[in-house]
């Protein structure tokens, strides 16, 4: 590596290079930190890390949360019916929802607030629903009616297991 090549040729080096610290070796964990989270039930630092296991919303956090967009209202019908499926869903279907668009199953500890997913037209004619986990942005095609909605959200969470279904940017 650079060592090497900085001792076979030490007179083309400039000397801070011939200098170079090596890297330190790693620290012993200190029990210290350790003591510091002792006031702290497992359960408790994983909700502050990784969220809450537990997804739970109401109509109005939905509505204050999840923001139509790019020509959608409050009063579209399809924002309308998302946030009827979104109550409407089991706890597997809200991670799987939340894994789609912002691409974590879980909500952070502060709950919808701090997501703020928007909502807006699908664009591209694609059939399915698209998202943009970068932006929390969830895009629809104009479902007209609840099933139609259910499934295609179904079929675009099945695919995005593989890696399908997001949008490119």
């Amino acid at each position: 590596g650079l060592r090497r090549g900085v001792s076979a040729h030490p007179a083309r080096v400039p000397p801070l290079l011939r200098r170079a610290p090596r890297p330190a070796p790693p620290r012993p964990t200190s029990r210290c930190a350790c003591r510091r989270l002792a006031p702290f039930t497992l359960a408790e630092l994983r909700a502050t890390l990784c969220g809450t296991g537990s997804i739970e919303w109401t109509e109005a956090e939905l509505s204050r949360h999840i923001l139509p967009a790019g020509g959608y209202t409050k009063h579209s019908k399809v924002y309308q019916l998302l946030i009827d499926e979104l109550q409407a869903m089991a706890h597997a279907e809200r991670r799987a929802f939340l894994n789609f668009v912002t691409a974590c199953p879980h909500l952070p500890p502060v709950g919808l607030a701090s997501l703020e997913i928007e909502v807006l037209p699908q664009h591209n004619g694609a059939k399915l629903p698209t998202a943009q986990t970068c932006g929390n942005k969830l895009y629809l095609p104009e479902y007209t009616d609840a099933a139609s909605l259910r499934e295609g959200l179904g079929e675009a969470f099945a695919n995005a297991e593989f890696g399908g279904l997001h949008e490119r940017a």
